[in-house]
């Protein structure tokens, strides 16, 4: 287990000891665990090649929830979306677009060759077609990963091996594929 693992597995095991006042299937709290869940998924994924990861999901988050760096220089973006059951749509791929936009123009962030951004949108559930489609129209490296939710019972039980909680599916856009090759990264079971 690498650092990252274990640091992102600790931030899980803290927030569900301190979320007692927090009903465990308010949208809230589900919202949150599957935050951190993403983070330690995406530490895992990209191994060693991403740094800072930082949790800023939140009401004023302005549609990035998590950011962090990917081999040091390129500024990586995490949107995710803890749907119960809804697919995830071109509806929500555009309106992420338009939150990675707002936040690269917010923060100086040019596209060249010394600072790119790669954007990850994470959801429980199955991404639809017309949600690839407009993934690979979009000019800016972007990656779904159908992340499980974690189930608490189970984290309880299994300690910091959970049954839950995994990289189920992702696809990369075609932009992404020419950049970063993340596919590559992961193997599918």
């Amino acid at each position: 287990m690498t650092r990252f693992q274990s640091k992102y597995i600790q931030l899980i095991k803290n927030y569900i000891k301190s979320s007692n006042g927090i009903k465990r299937g308010s949208t809230v709290f589900q919202g949150t665990l599957y935050e951190y869940t993403v983070m330690n998924e995406v530490s895992q994924l990209f191994d060693n090649k991403i740094s800072d990861l930082l949790k800023i999901g939140g009401s004023y988050d302005h549609g990035i929830d998590i950011v962090g760096k990917y081999l040091q220089k390129n500024t990586l973006l995490i949107q995710c979306k803890c749907f119960q059951k809804q697919k995830l749509t071109g509806k929500e791929i555009r309106e992420f677009m338009g939150a990675v936009s707002m936040f690269k123009e917010l923060n100086s962030i040019k596209n060249n060759d010394n600072q790119q951004v790669l954007s990850l949108i994470a959801s429980p559930n199955l991404i639809t077609k017309d949600g690839i489609l407009v993934m690979n129209k979009l000019p800016i490296p972007m990656v779904y990963l159908q992340i499980s939710k974690l189930k608490v019972d189970t984290f309880a039980t299994q300690g910091i091996k959970p049954m839950t909680g995994k990289i189920i599916a992702m696809y990369e856009n075609d932009c992404s594929l020419k950049t970063y090759k993340i596919s590559a990264l992961h193997k599918m079971p």
